[in-house]
């Protein structure tokens, strides 16, 4: 009969062989006090800019240890800490993510010679109102509200319009808000849809995520709220 221990110590190898470990190593240039790492994996804090800090080696060398299962397809970017300072590439333009399928341990290097916020001009069309730290009861945090109003909206005070709703509400309608400086472009479609006809006038509701996004989305977590 097998003992405890030996089943434990089998568990680990089971499962010990279905993951792999990946080390980040980042060169700066010009030096930093901080990067961090953000991704599509819990390990790489969910995207959250500021949760996944890497290790300081010397004054311009990071490094950090993760470990993620086998065929894990990984992306992710590097930032000092928050979004308003992520890295650029070498034309001073924010990059795409990095990408990977995690097939075995292995070391990856990046070398990393600008960093900032690129500046985007902010093209909104059409009334947009925003309803700032908007107060959630049921997850018990605030957050801003963008809401899109179509074209009658303000002088057909006694017409109804359906609502659509919209997750991630900072990539919706602004670029110098979203994510990677691309909006849905929702404002500029609607109103074309609707001047051609061929869309009735809706209401369009932004809502804003934040750093807890991952478990507001996931059924597993408050999304069950």
């Amino acid at each position: 009969m097998l003992n405890k221990f030996t089943i434990l110590g089998m568990i680990t190898i089971i499962f010990g062989c279905n993951s792999s470990k990946v080390t980040f190593i980042v060169k700066t240039s010009p030096e930093t006090n901080q990067v961090t790492i953000a991704g599509n994996h819990y390990n790489l804090g969910d995207w959250n800019p500021s949760k996944v800090p890497l290790n300081k080696i010397d004054k311009s060398t990071f490094q950090i240890t993760l470990e993620f299962p086998k065929e894990s397809s990984i992306e992710y970017k590097f930032t000092q800490g928050s979004w308003a300072n992520e890295e650029l590439n070498n034309e001073g333009k924010i990059p795409g993510n990095h990408k990977f399928i995690v097939n075995k341990d292995t070391t990856i290097k990046h070398t990393v010679t600008e960093w900032g916020k690129v500046n985007i001009v902010s093209k909104v069309t059409g009334n947009i109102k925003y309803h700032r730290d908007f107060y959630s009861s049921e997850l018990d945090n605030y957050r801003d509200i963008i809401v899109w109003l179509p074209p009658s909206y303000n002088t057909n005070i006694d017409k109804h319009y359906p609502v659509l709703y919209l997750h991630d509400g900072q990539n919706v309608f602004n670029p110098s808000t979203s994510f990677l400086g691309i909006d849905w472009q929702l404002d500029e479609t609607a109103t074309k849809l609707i001047a051609k006809g061929k869309l009735k006038e809706i209401i369009m509701v932004g809502i804003n995520n934040t750093e807890d996004r991952t478990n507001e989305y996931s059924p597993m977590h408050n999304g069950q709220k």
